[in-house]
């Protein structure tokens, strides 16, 4: 062992005109409890018996196409130099105030499996919903009263035909088109 003591006042200044080397699988302590650094000349560990703690002043920058790895592969977060993904077999999205999702481009898509199945855009500033899969339907469900229900669907291969699953209430009258049928069994 070598034992360095500037009798606990001063720092250990170490000035080199090189890299400075430590073999492969040696790594450097710190304090009693274990927290190390270490090489095994492929990966380098760094571990901890608590948190890892990173300070900067500035941003942590992490390379196009390296990702950060939570557990095994199944949970990344990685980016391109363009786009961020990330993979998750689920992903919770837990705010203590709000979410706000701003997007740029006018558009926010569901996918399922790859497929487009909804998109929420701006139109001139109208939102437009849109079913993005030919012919299915967008549904409105909820629940009432403890039994799930079916309150309103928007069939899209009937053009867009709205069937109600109860009353539909108008507090500015009832408009109905040039030829529009209406049908009572009483």
């Amino acid at each position: 062992d070598i034992t360095i003591d500037p009798h606990g006042t001063g720092d250990i200044n170490l000035t080199a005109g090189a890299d400075v080397n430590i073999p492969a699988d040696i790594g450097l302590t710190f304090g009693d409890d274990g927290e190390k650094i270490e090489g095994d000349g492929t990966d380098l560990t760094i571990a901890s018996s608590a948190k890892i703690n990173l300070t900067a002043t500035s941003d942590i920058h992490i390379p196009n196409d390296v990702g950060i790895v939570f557990g095994g592969d199944s949970e990344k977060i990685e980016g391109d130099g363009t786009d961020l993904t990330i993979s998750a077999n689920n992903l919770t999205v837990d705010a203590a105030a709000d979410i706000t999702l701003d997007a740029a481009g006018n558009n926010l898509t569901f996918k399922s499996g790859g497929t487009s199945i909804l998109d929420i855009s701006n139109s001139s500033s109208d939102a437009v919903i849109t079913a993005s899969v030919q012919d299915k339907d967008i549904v409105f469900k909820g629940d009432d009263n403890g039994s799930a229900i079916t309150a309103l669907t928007l069939d899209m291969s009937e053009a867009g035909a709205a069937t109600f699953n109860s009353t539909v209430t108008s507090g500015a009258g009832l408009v109905i088109a040039d030829a529009g049928n209406i049908g009572s069994a009483s």
